[in-house]
């Protein structure tokens, strides 16, 4: 170990490569005078040389991720002066919004990447039902999101999740009447045959109220992607038909 890490900081060589800034702008971030922006202020140790901690690492990566939205450094700098990187639990910091903003643009791609994944099995002539395994993946991992916060954590991995793999292929058995009878003139009764049939699923394997099955279910099929993989599964039309069935 060296001796910033046993003074509790990081060298700047280490803060270039934690935080992907080069070395001119986290001088400039830590210089008070003409053209600095002082918002962070590294520690000399007694070897000389100085040590950022890790609010200080945190500011200088808030500042990565603002000048990959194209705002210069004094622009930065007067943000931060504004509302610092690290907030509190009333008025949270710049990094943890960067973190919801994050969280939003890892759904969209995550979305982008499933309804790909099922166009490509269309295009090349795969069979329908291997969207239905993308859909019910998707759902069983929303589900599982869903109840993250409220579950005990051993309980959710041996419990939740040992459920998942005894019950796959949960999806395509209760929208089978659906699946059958996609194109009847009776299909928006097949369709509430068939989502009675998940939520009942989610009830059982989740140990949740239909009211609450029937939100996750609800929230799982908005997801983005769901639309192209249920459209390629159940033919065109059916992702509309579920959601206004659900509704």
């Amino acid at each position: 170990m060296n001796n910033a890490h046993e003074h509790g900081g990081w060298t700047i060589s280490e803060v270039e490569r934690l935080t992907g800034l080069p070395r001119r702008d986290i001088q400039r971030c830590c210089y008070n005078g003409k053209g600095g922006l002082g918002i962070v202020q590294p520690q000399n140790s007694t070897w000389g040389r100085r040590t950022y901690s890790a609010r200080e690492v945190a500011t200088l990566f808030v500042v990565r991720l603002e000048k990959q939205q194209g705002l210069s450094l004094p622009e930065i700098g007067e943000k931060l002066r504004k509302r610092p990187a690290i907030g509190s639990e009333e008025e949270p910091g710049l990094l943890a919004v960067h973190i919801e903003r994050l969280k939003e643009r890892q759904e969209e791609v995550a979305g982008q990447l499933l309804a790909a994944r099922a166009l490509l099995m269309a295009s090349q002539g795969e069979e329908p039902l291997l969207a239905g395994e993308l859909a019910e993946n998707e759902i069983d991992a929303q589900v599982v999101e869903t109840l993250r916060k409220v579950a005990d954590e051993e309980a959710r991995q041996d419990g939740m999740c040992a459920g998942c793999a005894a019950h796959r292929g949960w999806l395509a058995r209760s929208l089978a009447p659906l699946v059958e009878n996609a194109d009847s003139s009776e299909a928006s009764v097949y369709a509430a045959l068939a989502l009675a049939g998940a939520i009942d699923d989610i009830h059982g394997r989740y140990n949740v109220s239909h009211v609450a099955a029937k939100t996750i279910l609800n929230w799982a099929l908005n997801a983005p992607g769901m639309s192209v993989v249920v459209d390629v599964w159940l033919g065109p039309g059916a992702y509309e038909l579920l959601l206004r069935t659900l509704c």
